[in-house]
């Protein structure tokens, strides 16, 4: 099972990701597979309990996850600063206190 997220480079997701960076779904950790294309990415869903509308997590808040910006950035050798200005101003952004 593939799961299509609509959102890529455009929107800022990094096509250095492509094939090798992964997003949360709730409790489970999912692979990107193919490259991130313009305005859509493919997650592999293959034994995860999911449905339509679940949340995706693309980049954490917990420096312990592997999809946390500082983590991200020290694996593919980018900026994290780089990641997170990158982002389209159509990126809904949340302020977490």
């Amino acid at each position: 099972r593939i799961g299509v997220l609509p959102l890529g480079y455009y929107e800022g997701l990094t096509r250095e990701l492509s094939n090798c960076g992964v997003v949360k779904i709730g409790k489970h950790f999912t692979p990107i597979i193919g490259k991130v294309c313009m305005n859509h990415t493919m997650i592999s869903l293959e034994d995860l309990p999911t449905a339509v509308g679940d949340e995706v997590i693309v980049f954490s808040d917990n420096l312990e996850d592997e999809n946390a910006i500082d983590n991200i950035a020290h694996t593919h050798g980018l900026l994290n600063d780089d990641l997170l200005t990158s982002l389209s101003r159509d990126v809904r952004r949340v302020l977490v206190k």
